[in-house]
């Protein structure tokens, strides 16, 4: 992929971006229950700046909406990232007693709509680009993986109604316990990746800490299909595992990253990360998701449904709108400088 600034027919040169909103309940620590019918989710601002920043327009995709609506908005972007902090399922130890939060069912069914819609786009010669980050990383493999029963799943009674096939086995391994940086490691079969960056680039972030990712799980590389490829891997010597840092379909253009490009330019609660990190790999990671969104010439019929329609607020803001009595007390899984939040949608 050439990157370049020239205006071209043969590009769409002004992409817009869908991304799909998060559940407000996986904010907060697990032992604060979210009830507020006012606000149902949220939209860190990181993501968006992170896009805007390589010359695309956002369209948040609130996970409320009804699928024919939803299916309407997707058909006026180029592309869609889904995003989030921690996996909404934790297939690593699913058991019948698990505690869901209804919201993450309805995520998750918004997340499976939007992946089956790319699904026909591409298959019907109509290029679909998606990219999932932490949460979207592991959800578009599953989805792939399993999706018999995505297309099943509708209440939390649900959650453990696997076929013989599709039952959880090693798909995913410890990353870390901590925030972790570490280098880009490209496998043998770095994909489009190889045309993206440059030798010097390629020769630079392999020895230099890029990808900050936050604690949790990340894929097997041991359990991988064949039609996904592994771009990039790393390793975690303490709890002895591998896994894929970088991934792609083989056949349509979809990309996993298991680490964060948007936070380090855009968040400051972890102020190591924007001290000891190569800021110019989180724009080449902006500016090559951007690209391939370019490859789709969909229109967007309405402004009003870009993020500039939309107010800021700050972390401290949201939580005196939630909790105006006794705010201060509360506690959330990780600080945000600014996040756009969103109701409930009525159609």
């Amino acid at each position: 992929m050439n990157i370049s600034n020239n205006i071209s027919e043969n590009v769409n040169n002004k992409p817009v971006i869908g991304i799909l909103t998060i559940p407000m309940s996986d904010w907060f620590i697990d032992n604060i229950m979210h009830n507020s019918k006012n606000i149902k989710s949220y939209l860190p601002t990181a993501y968006v700046r992170w896009i805007e920043n390589s010359g695309a327009r956002v369209v948040p995709l609130q996970y409320t909406l009804v699928k024919n609506i939803m299916i309407s908005e997707l058909m006026q972007v180029n592309g869609v990232i889904i995003c989030g902090e921690n996996g909404s399922v934790n297939y690593l130890n699913l058991h019948k007693d698990v505690n869901i939060d209804n919201e993450t069912i309805r995520w998750m069914k918004a997340a499976f709509t939007i992946f089956e819609f790319a699904k026909k786009e591409n298959h019907r010669n109509r290029y679909f680009p998606l990219l999932g980050i932490g949460t979207g990383y592991e959800e578009l493999f599953f989805m792939a993986n399993k999706p018999h029963y995505y297309q099943k799943l509708s209440t939390i009674e649900d959650i453990m109604k696997f076929s013989e096939n599709e039952k959880p086995s090693n798909e995913l391994v410890m990353l870390s316990d901590k925030t972790l940086l570490e280098p880009l490691k490209l496998t043998k079969t770095p994909g489009i990746l190889s045309s993206c960056l440059t030798s010097e680039e390629k020769k630079n972030w392999s020895k230099t800490k890029v990808c900050y990712n936050t604690a949790g799980l990340a894929l097997n590389v041991k359990a991988f299909p064949d039609f996904l490829e592994i771009n990039a891997k790393s390793k975690n010597s303490k709890y002895n595992t591998e896994y894929a840092t970088i991934y792609s379909f083989k056949e349509m253009p979809f990309y996993g990253f298991s680490f964060h490009p948007e936070a380090v330019f855009y968040e400051w609660g972890d102020l190591e990360i924007n001290i000891n990190i190569d800021l110019d790999f989180s724009k080449k990671m902006s500016r090559f998701f951007v690209d391939e969104c370019r490859n789709n010439f969909s229109k967007l019929l309405s402004k009003k449904t870009l993020i500039y329609n939309y107010d800021l607020y700050s972390s401290d803001k949201v939580l005196k709108l939630l909790y105006p009595e006794n705010w201060e007390s509360m506690q959330f899984k990780k600080h945000f400088s600014q996040l756009y939040i969103f109701g409930t949608i009525k159609h």
